[in-house]
């Protein structure tokens, strides 16, 4: 957990200097340049940490379920097509960057709606497995909470 946390960090904090490295050229230039490895970084740094705090919150979740796979089949199929549209993604958004096509910028916009939609699903249905499994043990979490207050 450590290691992916790390990980997450370093991907964030990279995100981080890339869009201040592009605001304060903007600022000092005048004009907004990127160049295609810039572009491809900004555009695949985002995903890298959706998916890997999906993974986190689906192997929460299916550890409080004790591994019953069938419950994982919507979120681990959400993760995958996360996967395969940022790919499709960037593939739009260097093809873009090159032509300068508006069908490759408005694809890209689409598609990072789809990526936001799929993530934000795989979150709500670990949470919500996460929610339910916490609501089912809270009776007995409250009698071992007065069980110790009433020895203290």
């Amino acid at each position: 957990m450590l290691v992916v946390s790390v990980v997450m960090y370093t991907v964030s904090a990279s995100h981080w200097a890339l869009t201040t490295t592009i605001t304060v050229r903007w600022v000092r230039i005048g004009e907004l340049f990127i160049t295609p490895i810039e572009a491809l970084a900004f555009i695949y740094v985002p995903p890298v940490n959706f998916i890997l705090s999906d993974c986190i919150i689906l192997w929460r979740s299916w550890v409080l379920w004790n591994r019953r796979f069938i419950l994982f089949i919507p979120p681990l199929i959400f993760m995958l097509c996360t996967l395969v549209i940022s790919v499709a993604d960037a593939v739009f958004a260097y093809e873009g960057s090159k032509t300068k096509r508006k069908a490759d910028i408005v694809n890209t916009r689409v598609l990072r709606w789809c990526i936001c939609g799929l993530t934000i699903s795989t979150n709500l249905w670990a949470t919500c497995l996460l929610f339910i499994r916490a609501w089912y043990f809270s009776p007995a979490l409250v009698d071992v909470y007065c069980m110790t207050r009433r020895v203290l």
